[in-house]
C-alpha cells in the first residue's frame, strides 16, 4: 500500500500527501523501519553501532559512516 501511494503521490489529496510525507520521514529516521538494511546488516550493526539508539537516524548514520560498513550499505 505504501509503495502504491508513493507512486500515485500527485493524485493524492493534500492531507493524504502530507501524511505520506510524515510516514516517509519516520521510516527514514529509524533503522527498525528499513527492514532490508536491518536484516542484511544485523551482525555488523551489533558489532559497530551497538550502543547507538535507533531513533533519529542515528544507527543509519553510524553504519553509513563506519568505514567497514559504508561500502556494503551502498548496495542495499
Amino acid at each position: 500500500m505504501f509503495r502504491c501511494l508513493t507512486n500515485q503521490r500527485t493524485q493524492l489529496s493534500p492531507i493524504c500527501r502530507a501524511t505520506l510525507f510524515d510516514e516517509e520521514v519516520r521510516f527514514s529516521e529509524n533503522i527498525d523501519f528499513r527492514v532490508p538494511m536491518k536484516e542484511a546488516c544485523t551482525q555488523e550493526m551489533k558489532t559497530y553501532c551497538k550502543d547507538i539508539p535507533h531513533e533519529n537516524a542515528m544507527v543509519i548514520r553510524c553504519a553509513c559512516t563506519h568505514p567497514r560498513l559504508a561500502h556494503a550499505l551502498a548496495t542495499i
